[in-house]
């Protein structure tokens, strides 16, 4: 008996091991087909730090979609949400690179989102210049990211100047827990599988009903038919984003998943002491990277910074503690409402910035102003990321900076 129940045990145990492999195979099959299954598959998975050669590999580890419609408009052929990129540089031409995360490749509509009115407005205040900006922003990327694909595309793109556009929201290091962002060496076994299955529940716990809702129902991608797609083409011409749509009205997370999610950039702002200066330091030396890689090629860098909802409005900040110490999680870390200084990001960059000798903007004071002018919110209801009306202020104060760099003669 005792032995025709370890036979059972040892063939449940070789069927459970078979049932992961196929799932995993599997899982990784449709995700060279699907994007959407490559997402929940690969989000939150950190890289390995030596193990892209080439900007082609490195854009194919990314959740890029070559023409992809997204906000009712096409991505390019490298799956950024902008023009279609040329290379070689033509003659005389001032080309800026602009790296980032999703704040750049854009929530809103592409001829609304932040870079394509900050180029734009440069556009219409410089006639006489011939420059053009690129963007290069990427979902969920960090500053190793913004130093990896700096590195991988300036050889190809011949940039002057290269814009470092960081979310003070989440790219900088935690300062409690004293984490960031950055991959880590060594060997690890990943499963397709598993991230998977713990990303698809994320997702149905964490989003709000109706917006779980909309991403489940969307249509499916159209495929490409007749004359070959454009990078910031319009999809439906009757079609109009706006403010009033539900998916940049929002609310995009569950009232709890955003608690959460609030936390964790809350936590970017705690000051704590001798150590924020170590949880700094290897942020600041992968900027520093940037920057030496950047010069190297006879350009320039500049930092734009971009401010969480949390630096923008005081009484978010405030609401979100008290919500926070009520939390299991939090309430017995002793946290106290003074040690969070909103401008303590904005402070480790400007000093990076005059210690490396190079130009940065923080678009903070002019949100805080408009939000207070407009008296209406700049981000989505229940999201990290602007609105359209965010994007256009933020737009305006960034076109205001860098026309000094690329016209100063228009001033």
């Amino acid at each position: 008996m005792k032995t025709i129940s370890m036979l059972w045990l040892s063939m449940a145990v070789i069927s459970l091991i078979l049932a992961v492999v196929i799932g995993e195979i599997a899982i990784r099959t449709a995700a060279f087909f699907l994007p959407d299954v490559k997402y929940l598959a690969t989000a939150g998975m950190n890289l390995d730090k030596a193990k892209f050669e080439s900007l082609d590999g490195y854009l194919a580890a990314q959740n890029l979609i070559p023409y992809r419609s997204w906000r009712n408009y096409r991505s390019n052929s490298l799956g950024f949400y902008d023009t279609q990129f040329s290379a070689p540089k033509p003659e005389g031409r001032l080309r800026v690179m602009a790296l980032g995360d999703s704040f750049i490749y854009g929530m809103a509509p592409y001829p609304k989102n932040v870079l394509t009115v900050t180029e734009k407005t440069i556009r219409d205040r410089c006639p006489e210049n011939d420059f053009e900006l690129f963007n290069f922003g990427i979902p969920e990327a960090g500053v190793w990211d913004y130093r990896k694909l700096g590195e991988l595309a300036g050889p190809v793109y011949d940039p002057d100047i290269v814009v470092v556009h960081f979310y003070m929201g989440n790219d900088g290091p935690d300062l409690f827990y004293h984490s960031m962002d950055l991959p880590q060496p060594g060997f690890r076994i990943r499963s397709y599988l598993l991230d998977f299955v713990n990303n698809a529940l994320k997702l149905l716990r964490g989003l709000d009903a109706q917006a779980l809702r909309r991403t489940l129902e969307r249509p499916p991608q159209d495929g490409v038919k007749g004359e070959a797609p454009v990078g910031g083409e319009v999809v439906d011409p009757s079609f109009e984003f706006t403010d009033e749509r539900p998916a940049l009205k929002g609310p995009t997370f569950t009232k709890e998943k955003f608690i959460s999610i609030s936390a964790g950039e809350m936590m970017r702002l705690y000051n704590s002491g001798e150590q924020v200066e170590k949880d700094w330091a290897p942020i600041l030396a992968e900027l520093d990277s940037i920057r030496k890689s950047v010069e190297s090629r006879h350009a320039s860098m500049v930092i734009v910074m971009y401010p969480s909802a949390l630096q923008v409005y005081p009484d978010m900040r405030r609401n979100l503690f008290e919500r926070m110490i009520t939390k299991e999680r939090y309430k017995n870390l002793g946290l106290e409402l003074w040690r969070f200084d909103p401008q303590l990001p904005n402070k480790m960059l400007s000093g990076y910035c005059k210690d490396a000798g190079i130009e940065c903007f923080d678009i903070t004071p002019d949100l805080v102003k408009a939000s207070r002018e407009q008296g209406k919110f700049l981000y989505t209801k229940r999201d990290t990321h602007w609105n359209i009306l965010g994007n256009q202020e933020a737009a305006k104060a960034e076109a205001g900076f860098l026309e000094n760099i690329i016209c100063p003669s228009s001033n």
